[in-house]
């Protein structure tokens, strides 16, 4: 193939033809200009509609996100304000009140105009439709990226005590129900709350203050700002009316003929923060007991079959005719040795006993750290608690967590509650940790403390006189059993950890009883060292 050769073609160097290539180039430039403008523009018209609808997506996203964080936030702080009260100088602890932890707030029904919009109703049906109550919650007024402020709806079981009083504790479930997109597949039977995103008007609906009748409203006609059908629409092959109280809801797919956007808290998702707020109390009430106790002990368990109360109250107590037990149920009523409230101890709040939260807790102590040492502990296999093989636990707690499928409670059945065979069996002082993870399963807590006071007056005299009584001891290791356990040693003499029997006693008595059983004194009290032993164990 032959190459055509193209000649260059030089300018000359007059004046009017370089104006004329300055003039040209110029030209081109400027259509250079208009094209990248223009190209520019498109492709800004391409993606700027998709970065708003990103942020605008956002902007309702952390809307409903606030909310549900409100919500627990509110529902963990409600509780009884305790006040101090005096007589006849006696002093003790009064909690009173209606308020409980793990209630919400009904929704509110006002229009945007009125001066008390943005806080919540003083009563409500189960599910009832409403704007989130904002000024109630203590948040900024939620809106979504319409502009419109977030709608709410609560489930029955966990209103507001006046409207719902029925108990709230562990065993209570949300019970209303959001479907997917398709109307048919449930994404949750449990909702406690749920929360709604209404976007901008779609089709017939009228958000105006004209008064216009309304379905949805209890006293219809209504504001049309007030009625949920103009803000809340219907999706699903299964049609799914959101404006519809109590729900069924739908988190529907977003089409021209609806934009709603839900969120919703399950009862997995809320239960957990009410549980770790009850516990916070749960523990407070035992170490104040403990430390302002006579004894400087904790209570005695109740037992799950004592119930001085009612089916529908149940007051789970260990009044002075009853077993001396360590492990069972939280007491509320009769606590012995000393009941709650009186002189500096703890008063229980009202809502812990009115919502049942002592028939979900199971409690237990340690001997060294009951009564007396738990010398008439009835059910006691080891002086301390044992947690995962550390045997130096004073008293513990379990929070169930919400019943898993097929559970029923209330029961007197402990693996109804606690899902560990090594915690559920209810038969040594021996627990694990608990192994589940997830958060709405049962959680243990613990407490450290030295052992409880001895009434060195009568305990520790009686153990000395025993012990001055029955030496000499024998020869280690084959130690008289009932040495070592007065004396508070094994059966080669050497103190228990922690302290048992006399070593809890002064220091003395505790020097007197070692001395007794290990040399000289194994097995003849002639030598002054067991004979000033034995005279000091007289006088403990």
């Amino acid at each position: 193939m032959r190459l055509r050769t193209i000649p260059l073609i030089m300018t000359t160097g007059k004046p009017g033809s370089q104006r004329a290539l300055r003039q040209r180039g110029q030209a081109l430039l400027l259509a250079l200009l208009v094209l990248g403008v223009a190209g520019g523009a498109v492709l800004f018209s391409y993606y700027r509609p998709a970065t708003l609808t990103l942020e605008s997506d956002q902007k309702t996203t952390d809307a409903l996100a606030l909310v549900k964080t409100a919500l627990i936030g509110w529902t963990v702080k409600r509780g009884n304000v305790c006040t101090t009260q005096s007589s006849n100088g006696a002093s003790w602890v009064e909690c009173t009140g209606t308020q409980r932890p793990g209630e919400l707030p009904c929704p509110d029904l006002k229009a945007p105009t009125d001066i008390n919009y943005g806080t919540a109703e003083g009563t409500c049906s189960s599910g009832r439709l409403g704007r989130v109550p904002w000024r109630t919650l203590g948040i900024p007024e939620p809106k979504d990226s319409a502009g419109e402020t977030l709608w709410y709806a609560v489930a029955g079981p966990f209103r507001i005590r006046g409207v719902n009083d029925n108990p709230l504790n562990s065993d209570t479930r949300g019970n209303i129900t959001v479907y997917a997109a398709d109307g048919t597949t449930v994404l949750t039977s449990q909702a406690v709350a749920v929360i709604f995103a209404p976007g901008r008007v779609l089709g017939t609906q009228n958000r105006s203050s004209a008064s216009a009748a309304c379905t949805t409203s209890p006293s219809s006609p209504v504001a049309r700002n007030r009625c949920a059908t103009n803000y809340l629409e219907t999706a699903g092959a299964t049609p799914r009316n959101n404006a519809t109280t109590n729900g069924p809801f739908i988190n529907g797919q977003l089409s021209a003929t609806f934009n709603d956007r839900v969120a919703y808290l399950t009862t997995a998702e809320f239960m957990p923060a009410v549980e770790k707020r009850v516990a916070n109390e749960v523990k407070a009430w035992l170490d104040g007991y403990r430390a302002n106790s006579t004894c400087q002990c904790y209570p005695w368990a109740a037992d799950f079959s004592i119930n001085t109360g009612d089916a529908a109250s149940p007051d789970y107590a260990t009044p002075s005719n009853s077993p001396r037990i360590n492990r069972g149920r939280f007491p509320t009523s009769d606590a012995d040795p000393e009941d709650w409230g009186q002189n500096a101890l703890p008063q229980l709040s009202s809502w812990f006993k009115y919502n049942n939260w002592s028939t979900v807790i199971y409690y237990a102590l340690a001997k060294q750290n009951a009564d007396n040492q738990g010398s008439s502990c009835t059910t006691c296999t080891g002086v301390t608690l044992s947690v995962d093989g550390k045997a130096v636990i004073s008293a513990i707690f379990f929070t169930p967590g919400t019943p898993l499928v097929g559970i029923t409670r209330p029961s007197n059945t402990l693996a109804n509650y606690l899902e560990d065979a090594a915690n559920n069996d209810n038969a040594n002082d021996t627990y694990v940790t608990p192994t589940a993870t997830a958060p709405d399963r049962d959680r243990l807590y613990t407490s450290i403390s030295s052992p409880a006071a001895v009434d060195t007056s009568q305990q520790c005299r009686t153990m000395g006189r025993a012990l001055r009584r029955i030496t000499p001891c024998g020869q280690p290791p084959k130690l008289n059993p009932a040495c070592a356990a007065l004396a508070g040693t094994d059966l080669n003499g050497n103190a228990l950890t922690p302290a048992q029997g006399l070593q809890v006693c002064s220091s003395a008595c505790a020097a007197a009883a070692l001395t007794l059983v290990n040399p000289p004194c194994q097995n003849t009290t002639r030598p002054s060292v067991c004979r000033n032993a034995r005279e000091t164990l007289e006088e403990c």
